[in-house]
């Protein structure tokens, strides 16, 4: 049958042509497929809206992962991290030295050398900073055999050599205070070791061995400037020995010329090097003992945010004047901060508490307005984008951990540490109200202060807020946030420290991590949860705008008179609308001969008439109307883990299950004991967990050939 039989006329012909080519397309889809015109849909860039993200506003930049919501952003993030772990000896050496100045100024402590040394032979001494003035006190001290003082980088302090080895905690316990000045005194050795690291070179000190005693004494006698400080008080009895100071002149180093016919006369010779804090010495590989060992969690870190947030711009790392060994500095998009760049205070320094350092971060210059900040135990498991912390319709995510608990049944958190003394949390559990009713003492800390400097430090956070209830919503309930990364907004980090700026100069002022320090994610988590501000006429008249007419109705107005006064408070709330009418009718409003307008609702106020009745304003201003000062949203992602490492048999457990499940937010803290023998079958097990997550290195690692 031929096509002008079927269609009969042209225009039926026609007809039956449009419906053949509109049907066609539909014969060959399977159930459930759609078509589109390809060449109608918009770029992605032209499909998602400018987004207004109020005070957590950012600047636009590329990102290379787009994200899986309709919100999708572009813009700048930068990423802050705390290293507070070093391996440099002059970190581990202010470590030591403020710790000691400490334990001196507020405890009292003795200082004493508990342990011998077991790096070759060896002369004790007493190191101590500052370096010593030259007084009588000193030069007239029969325990004190020399004194000389080392430079090293800005710093300068004194070598005392000890008459004997059983004088020397005798010469640091004198060494406390000398006209006003406080000194710490640490243990030290000098030794011909050269394979540990922490040690300082002595450039005119030598020490000499021989089996001829005599001939050791020889060996100055024809060179001006060389003598000999100390023989055979070394730790082997077997051979002569002696520490030899050579005085330099113009002419150079009379003995350093010498050196080559001595050695050729029998006598071995060795510069002297000085080693102080001897729990932190490394030794042919053997690793060190310390608090602040560096597991390379920072690098490991970076290689999942790497793998994981691609749109993260650019990387701080905030640390006490030291560089990560590992990291390539040349790399344009990391920038590595000392915290004397960031302390408004520079009494404060050096630091060694981490939540003095995170109040100031957002101090960095050049960082973004908002910006990431994580820990170095931290790691990304699973894809992040910036929605999983923030969007435009919820604000900042909030995801907490749980609630905080009462320190007793008799005693709410509301009422610890607000500045007065509640006999309720008058107990220990609660801290003695946290320092409200008695003073705590390091005894109470340490010893019998169950909560400890984590716990206690949660409680002065919660006082902080529980002094200043005036602009915090009364209901607050304290929770703990979760072990995960922070989205910080400058703006707020900086209304946060300016609300509570003596408390944050009071925690900065702790050189140490103690009980009475600020838990910044907490402060800053419960600051934009709970402030409130005083809402504009403005405000006001948007949020009971129900219908978002631009008009308010008579069941608006009568809602806004249960906001402000309560819902039993009708009264009030009837003068509220009489004095809308008023103010309507002193405007020349035409209410159309209507006078029981409650009844039928019939007028409508605008919101320029709204905001120009003085009479609704003045009531507004007398109850102060407030709301959330920042947009936030309480949700339940339940996507972190946190895995306390410690003991090598539950480390294995729960570093396996993390392995079987990462999730998006991931913290591995080291708490194990360095000084136990399994600690390096911890370190091996943390290895090979990191190295299977995160076997590449990043572009910020240096290419090491091994």
């Amino acid at each position: 049958m031929s096509l002008r039989r079927l269609c009969g006329r042209r225009r039926r012909c026609l007809y039956l042509g449009l419906f053949f080519v509109a049907v066609f397309p539909f014969l060959f889809l399977r159930s459930g497929d759609t078509v589109q015109n390809v060449t109608s849909v918009p770029k992605m860039e032209e499909t998602m809206p400018q987004q207004n993200l109020d005070i957590f506003s950012i600047q636009t930049r590329n990102v290379s992962m787009v994200e899986p919501k309709e919100t999708a952003y572009k813009e700048s993030i930068d990423l802050v991290y705390l290293w507070a772990n070093g391996t440099d000896p002059r970190f581990i050496l202010d470590l030591k030295r403020q710790k000691a100045l400490e334990d001196a100024e507020k405890y009292h402590s003795s200082l004493s050398c508990k342990r011998g040394s077991k790096y070759g032979e060896h002369i004790h001494v007493v190191v101590v900073y500052p370096a010593l003035p030259r007084t009588k006190k000193l030069s007239e001290n029969d325990n004190i055999r020399f004194i000389f003082n080392v430079s090293e980088n800005d710093m300068n302090y004194s070598v005392i050599i000890p008459i004997q080895k059983q004088t020397v905690s005798g010469i640091m316990s004198t060494l406390t205070e000398i006209e006003g000045q406080t000194y710490i005194s640490v243990c030290g050795y000098i030794t011909n070791e050269h394979k540990i690291q922490a040690k300082k070179t002595l450039e005119n000190m030598y020490l000499v061995n021989s089996k001829n005693s005599q001939s050791i004494n020889n060996i100055t006698r024809n060179m001006e400037g060389v003598g000999i400080i100390l023989q055979d008080d070394v730790n082997i009895v077997t051979d002569a020995y002696a520490l030899v100071y050579s005085k330099p002149s113009e002419t150079g180093n009379i003995f350093t010329k010498n050196i080559e016919k001595l050695e050729r006369s029998g006598f071995e010779i060795k510069h002297a090097v000085l080693v102080w804090d001897t729990d932190n010495i490394e030794i042919e590989g053997v690793p060190r003992e310390n608090a602040f060992a560096d597991n390379e969690q920072l690098m490991y870190s970076i290689r999942s945010v790497e793998k994981y947030a691609p749109w993260i711009q650019h990387i701080y790392i905030i640390t006490n004047d030291q560089v990560p060994s590992w990291l390539n500095v040349s790399n344009k998009r990391v920038s590595v901060v000392y915290t004397k760049e960031i302390f408004p205070n520079k009494n404060d320094l050096p630091t060694f508490s981490s939540p003095a350092i995170e109040s100031y971060m957002h101090r960095i210059p050049g960082l973004s307005d908002t910006f990431l900040f994580m820990c170095d135990d931290f790691f990304l498991g699973q894809p992040v984008h910036l929605s999983d912390f923030y969007t435009a319709e919820e604000g900042l995510r909030i995801d907490w951990d749980g609630r905080i608990a009462d320190c007793s049944s008799s005693c709410a958190n509301r009422d610890v540490g607000n500045g007065k003394c509640d006999p309720a949390c008058d107990n220990l559990k609660c801290g003695w109200d946290h320092g409200d009713c008695r003073s705590i003492t390091r005894e109470h800390t340490i010893k019998g202060h169950p909560l400890g400097h984590h716990y206690g430090s949660t409680f002065h956070t919660m006082g902080m807020f529980n002094k200043r209830r005036s602009g915090f919503n009364q209901s607050i309930i304290y929770q703990m946030p979760p072990h995960a990364p922070l989205l910080v907004n400058k703006s707020v980090a900086i209304d946060l420290a300016k609300t509570f700026q003596e408390d944050f100069e009071k925690s900065s002022a702790f050189h140490f991590r103690t009980q009475f320090n600020i838990q910044y994610t907490m402060a800053y988590l419960h600051f934009v949860s709970s402030a409130l501000e005083v809402m504009t006429p403005e405000q006001i008249f948007d949020e009971v705008d129900e219908d978002k007419s631009g008009v308010l109705s008579v069941k608006e107005l009568w809602n806004l008179g249960n906001m402000i006064f309560g819902s039993n408070s009708e009264d009030q709330t009837v003068n509220l609308i009489n004095t809308t009418i008023n103010c309507m009718a002193n405007l020349n409003y035409d209410f159309g001969g209507n006078k029981g307008i409650k009844e039928n609702n019939r007028f409508q106020i605008s919101k320029s008439m709204f905001t120009r009745c003085s009479g609704i304003t003045d009531i507004l201003t007398r109850v102060n109307v407030t709301h959330p000062k920042y947009k936030h949203m309480l949700v339940a992602a339940n996507n972190s883990h946190f895995v306390v490492v410690h003991k090598l048999k539950f480390s294995k457990r729960d570093l396996s299950n993390v392995l079987m499940d990462p999730r998006k937010f991931n913290a591995v803290n080291d708490n194990m004991d360095h000084s136990t023998p399994e600690s390096g079958e911890i370190k091996k097990l943390l290895k090979n967990f990191y190295q299977t997550l995160f076997p590449t290195p990043s572009q910020f690692e240096l290419r090491i050939v091994r």
